[in-house]
């Protein structure tokens, strides 16, 4: 990796959170993470959420870009679904850190209590088992004129009974570890 992890912790930590992301299928539903990963590829640094659909609803999909209406299929029920952000760009340290402070259900924390929590969800699968719902909006770039697909998070408040079930549940789909092939395809993907 380019920068350490520490580093990335941080800065991760200090930015200011917007709205936006990019990378599920148009939808609306609820999230359960799997896993939470750091990582560099040749395609350069990034943070990626692994996470399990419990549930998910098709909504109205308009492309500005294509000036017609789209008929998608959202993430379905049971499926893994990748929310990934590359760290070459300063957009993507707010993005991140939203879905990190929505899965704790909090508005803000401190930096270094966020560089803490951005440990343990890596090392020690902290948040494993957590929710988090969604709803997506599609956006054409500024930059380079391309209509990506972003979620809106929105925190559950979830019990420690609710996260320890949700585990069992993630458990159940007998899904395994991430392989190897699994981030070479989201690498492909970036």
């Amino acid at each position: 990796m380019a920068m350490d992890k520490m580093a990335i912790r941080k800065k991760i930590a200090g930015a200011t959170v917007s709205k936006g992301g990019n990378f599920l299928r148009d939808g609306r539903g609820r999230l359960v993470l799997r896993e939470f990963e750091l990582s560099g590829g040749h395609k350069g640094d990034k943070a990626v959420f692994r996470f399990v659909v419990k549930h998910s609803t098709k909504i109205p999909v308009f492309s500005e870009k294509q000036n017609k209406a789209l008929d998608i299929e959202p993430n379905a029920a049971g499926t893994t679904a990748t929310y990934m952000q590359k760290l070459n760009q300063d957009i993507a340290w707010p993005k991140i850190k939203e879905v990190v402070l929505a899965l704790f259900d909090e508005t803000e924390v401190g930096e270094d209590e966020l560089v803490e929590v951005l440990t343990e969800m890596e090392e020690n699968k902290a948040a494993f088992g957590r929710s988090l719902d969604y709803e997506t909006r599609r956006i054409v770039t500024e930059k380079k004129g391309i209509e990506i697909v972003v979620p809106d998070w929105t925190p559950v408040k979830q019990s420690d009974e609710d996260i320890v079930k949700a585990r069992s549940w993630i458990e159940s789909l007998a899904l395994g570890t991430v392989t190897e092939a699994e981030k070479e395809a989201e690498e492909a993907a970036a």
